[in-house]
């Protein structure tokens, strides 16, 4: 059975794709503050700023993909600590996708669409990124950091 490795899996997205996938897949779900339980689904506690932290949960649970759903997404909070924002949405982002590419499991890193300012519409792989806010420009720089360490890795 494919493992998958799910940050962020007590999120909104987190916990539907587990929800939804928990009988096909092999998931090991990461989740910081806010508890799950979801039989089916086994949960790791887990600060993934810590040191050693990332190293410890790719080694126990040896994933086949990994799906990075983890963000600091209260804008508010963003904009109140931008350093914050960048360091969980746009560095910790590139140590996934290192310790991803290093264990061969295959990476779906989440962006968002707040990297674009909503005044063109329809926007595409090819449209210019204009991020409006401290989030949105953490979550475009973890977009970058991603695909620099992993370019295998899928950015959606």
């Amino acid at each position: 059975m494919t493992r998958i490795l799910l940050t962020g899996a007590s999120g909104l997205l987190g916990i539907n794709l587990a929800m939804t996938h928990k009988d096909d897949y092999a998931i090991s779900g990461v989740v910081h503050s806010r508890p799950l339980e979801l039989q089916g689904v086994e949960v790791f506690q887990a600060d993934l700023l810590a040191p050693g932290a990332l190293d410890a949960l790719f080694a126990q649970t040896q994933p086949d993909w990994v799906i990075h759903a983890a963000a600091l997404a209260d804008l508010d909070a963003c904009e109140r600590d931008p350093g914050l924002a960048h360091l969980v949405n746009g560095e910790l982002p590139r140590e996934i996708a290192l310790r991803a590419r290093a264990h061969h499991a295959r990476l779906l890193h989440v962006s968002t669409d707040a990297v674009f300012d909503g005044k063109q519409g329809n926007y595409n792989e090819q449209s210019e990124p204009s991020p409006p806010n401290a989030y949105a420009r953490a979550k475009l720089a973890g977009e970058g950091a991603v695909l620099d360490a992993y370019p295998g890795a899928i950015v959606a």
